[in-house]
Order: structure tokens, then sequence, then C-alpha cells
């Protein structure tokens, strides 16, 4: 069995896809942990300085946005150059840079107090769940078209 083999690279494509799914699992809970964390440790304060939250908020979206842009960078890399590593590693930096705006949002409860911190969680999960794992992805990177 050659590593050409239709079946062999099916199964690679299904442990490939595997591991992806774990790992969105598993920054999911992350970010379920950091947010039940700034509910439960941190306290509000109302008089705090609103402009950093709202600077920190701010990052939170554009990292979000920036985490798209890096995901199809790779994407399109791993289809030209027929490889589902890369695949894998633009679905993983993606993921994190996601997760880093939800730890915008325990950095601003535990900073300002704010009671709008959910908002970077907001975002950040919005991200997450739609950089949901694709198969596809990883059968473009694998596969040669013939078209």
């Amino acid at each position: 069995m050659s590593m050409n083999d239709p079946a062999s690279m099916e199964r690679r494509i299904r442990g490939r896809y595997q591991v992806l799914l774990i790992l969105w699992a598993a920054q999911i809970m992350a970010l379920v942990i950091f947010f039940l964390l700034a509910m439960m440790v941190f306290r509000g304060n109302e008089a705090s300085d609103q402009r950093l939250f709202w600077m920190l908020a701010g990052l939170s979206v554009l990292l979000v946005i920036v985490s798209f842009a890096v995901k199809q960078k790779f994407f399109a890399q791993a289809v030209e150059k027929q490889s589902a590593a890369l695949v894998q590693q633009g679905q993983v930096v993606a993921i994190a840079l996601c997760e880093a705006a939800g730890l915008f949002g325990l950095l601003a409860r535990a900073i300002t107090g704010t009671p709008y911190f959910y908002l970077p969680f907001a975002f950040a999960a919005l991200g997450m769940l739609l950089h949901f794992p694709r198969r596809e992805a990883l059968m473009a990177a694998s596969f040669k078209s013939t078209i």
C-alpha cells in the first residue's frame, strides 16, 4: 500500500480531521473556562475608565477579523502546495487568534471590571464557531484537481 493509495489518503484525512475537531472543541472549552473565570473571580466596577475596555473590545474584533484572513492565506497555500498540514496549521492559528480575543475579555474584566466584558467573549465565540473545521479543506489540499 503506497502513500498515494486512495484508502490510505482517506485514513490520513480522517485522522487529521479528528485532530482538528478535538483541538477546536478544546479551545472552545478554554474560552468557556475563561468566561466563567471572569464571571466568578472578578467583580464589576462601574467607576472604572471605560475607554480601556472599548480599546480591548476593538482589539478583540480586530483579532477575529484577522483570523479569517490568516486562515484563508494558509488554506490557499495548502491547496497550492497540496499540503493538508498547512490546513491544520491555518485552522489552529485562526482559532488561537479567536481565543486571544476572548483573553482580552478576561483582561477587560480584570482591569476595568466592566459589566460589558462579555462582548469580547461573544466576538471570540462567534469567530470560533465560524471556524468549525471543514473536511472539504483537507480534501482540497490532499487531492490534485484534474480540471
